[in-house]
């Protein structure tokens, strides 16, 4: 069992997270039109954007659970806009939002207390991920065949820097366990002689 399958710190992970509110969703909808106030209802919650003047808000209305209002944050980006929540507690700026543990409103992915599974993911469990796709492109596998030319060769060499860190990681395990073994050698004679 790799640390991304044990719990994280936090205990929650993003991924089991069912239905985050995106910026990408209400793009979708079509709720995101500048000097305008859109309404959608959906599956018995009533969304609205009020992008007529600023401060720009959106506003989620459950009956009889949350009713809250978001400050929305546009950015310019080229020729266009780019939109972003605006966490009211802390003020972080984010483009997806989550239920928090009670399930009475919408925060940002830290304030949720959510974790990405990598972050949970030592440097053990990254190297060996890394060494098995590394594998998989040089051997071929699914759909795709072996690797070929320069990436065969690129993925060669990147799978033996892999390896030599994988090999470097066993080597300080194995003085660790050695270690380990000494001391416990050391105080099993003395725990003996003492009682």
């Amino acid at each position: 069992m790799d640390n991304a399958e044990r719990k994280s710190r936090r205990g929650r992970y993003i991924e089991d997270q069912q239905f985050p509110m995106s910026i990408a969703e209400l793009k979708k909808w079509g709720l995101l039109r500048m000097g305008q106030f859109r309404t959608r209802n959906e599956g018995g919650a009533v969304y609205m954007c009020d992008l007529t003047k600023e401060p720009f808000f959106f506003s989620l209305h459950l009956p009889g659970c949350l009713d809250q209002r978001i400050e929305l944050i546009a950015r310019k980006v080229g020729k266009g806009l780019r939109w972003f929540f605006k966490e009211e507690a802390t003020g972080i700026v984010c483009t997806k939002l989550y239920l928090d543990k009670t399930k009475t409103r919408w925060v940002s992915r830290q304030i949720a207390g959510y974790a990405y599974r990598s972050q949970s993911k030592g440097k053990l469990d990254r190297d060996l991920a890394a060494a098995r796709a590394l594998r998989l492109k040089i051997e071929g596998g699914g759909k795709k065949g072996p690797a070929r030319g320069n990436s065969r060769r690129q993925a060669q060499a990147n799978l033996e820097r892999v390896n030599l860190e994988l090999e470097n990681v066993r080597a300080t395990l194995r003085k660790d366990a050695a270690r380990r073994r000494r001391q416990s050698r050391k105080v099993g004679p003395m725990a003996a002689a003492g009682s």
